[in-house]
């Protein structure tokens, strides 16, 4: 079983690696739900950025300093109610566009998603003795997987709409491709 498990996982990875290359790369998805900032902000968020060597990390603005600092609370809480209001997900360091470094980490990631839905998938096999079953019990677990984190970020983390309908796509589809390929392989042995 712990090949069946394995082999489930490498195809499943494989083949969700591929969607994203289709989704993000060729379909225009990106340029749907992503956009450049307007150029004449570009060069002063990026000098800025590089000027006060702000170190890599995420960011929140309008955000106090000092949580426990009424006035700074009270002066973010003005600044939150007249806008604009940002997330910046930020990297000093640069490297390369699509880096293969950043694709083995990808690949990596969508394994081990995988091999946990397989291994989860081998463990109810008494119960999952159909293709459908096994299916459907792949597909609800990662449904619940897109429908905690997208919507939770644009909620709570001012994600767009857009952008959280795009990754729901991507990882709804991403969840019925490793569905498939853990239902397929992922079985009893015919005796």
């Amino acid at each position: 079983m712990a090949g069946r498990i394995i082999l489930a996982a490498l195809f499943s990875a494989i083949a969700m690696f591929f969607w994203g290359f289709v989704y993000w790369g060729l379909s225009g998805a990106t340029e749907q739900v992503l956009g450049p900032l307007p150029e004449s902000a570009q060069g002063d968020i990026a000098a800025v950025l590089r000027r006060d060597k702000v170190p890599s990390g995420m960011y929140v603005y309008p955000m106090p300093a000092n949580p426990n600092n009424a006035d700074e609370v009270e002066a973010a809480e003005e600044l939150h109610l007249a806008g604009p209001r940002f997330l910046l997900a930020h990297r000093l360091e640069g490297s390369e566009m699509m880096a293969p470094s950043v694709m083995a980490a990808g690949i990596g990631h969508m394994f081990v998603i995988a091999l946990v839905a397989a291994i989860l998938t081998a463990c109810a096999l008494p119960v999952l003795d159909t293709f459908g079953k096994r299916f459907g019990f792949v597909a609800l677990a990662a449904l619940l997987g897109v429908l905690w984190s997208n919507p939770g970020d644009m909620i709570w983390w001012l994600h767009s709409p857009a952008f959280c309908v795009g990754k729901m796509i991507y990882g709804g589809v991403g969840g019925l491709l490793m569905a498939a390929f853990i239902a397929g392989i992922v079985r009893r042995p015919v005796e």
